[in-house]
Order: C-alpha cells, then structure tokens, then sequence
C-alpha cells in the first residue's frame, strides 16, 4: 500500500528536522514510484546511490534522478487510466528556472511530483489492495 503525501507535512518536517525528513521522503518516494510503475521493468536508483552519485557528479546527477521520478509517473499514467499532464522536462524547469525566484521552482516541483504520486497512489490502492 502506498501512503498518501503531503507538501505542507514536507515542508513541515524538513523544518522542524533540520532538513533530515527530506532523505527519508525522496528514500520512500523513490521506493513507491518503484512499487507503483513496475510494469515499465525500469528501476529507479533509492535516493542514497542518487545521493552518492550527485556528490561524485558535482550535483549533476539528482536533476537526473528528479527527471527520471516524473518521466516513470508520466508514462506509466496510463496504467492506472490516469492523465498526468507534467513530465520531466516540466519538472526539472520549475526546479531549474523557477529556482531562480527565491527557490519558489523547487517547492512547485515537489508539489506536482507529489500531486501525481498521490493520484496514482489512489489508482494502484484501490486496483491492489481494494482500498
């Protein structure tokens, strides 16, 4: 069963953390988008190797790994006879670009990242565990 998410209890947790709740959050979303887009056979790396692999790339790699989480949701939609409007490409604009109004980009990002995971989420709780 995949648990629903929430932007308000990121930034929340972050905060209060001191920015732990993060790792934890990208851990478990990396493993449900895993969970959720099986079908695909792809894999997405957890977000410790993502972790590891962006300090060896100069921070290079998690823009990667950002991309990679919202191309699987995007095209794996359909197996849940969803319509999810943002890709990769999306995402990492609000990141990159959008970043640049006082790391605004960012949150946006995150928000719609956990909006398309909530939606499908609900599609693979009620066709898996009849919730």
């Amino acid at each position: 069963m995949v648990k629903k998410r929430s932007i308000v209890k990121f930034l929340i947790y972050n905060f209060l953390t001191l920015g732990l709740y993060s790792i934890y959050f990208w851990y478990t979303f990396g493993r449900d988008v895993n969970r959720m887009c099986f079908v695909d056979g792809k894999y997405t790396r957890n977000f410790f190797m993502a972790s590891l692999l962006t300090m060896l790339t100069f921070g290079i790699y998690i823009w990667i790994w950002y991309y990679n989480l919202a191309e699987r949701l995007y095209k794996n939609a359909d197996e849940y006879n969803l319509r999810i409007k943002e890709d990769g490409g999306i995402i990492l604009l609000w990141m990159l670009i959008g970043g640049l109004f006082f790391g605004i980009g960012y949150f946006i990002a995150v928000n719609i990242l956990i909006n398309n995971l909530n939606d499908m989420a609900e599609e693979y709780n009620y066709t898996y565990y009849n919730f």
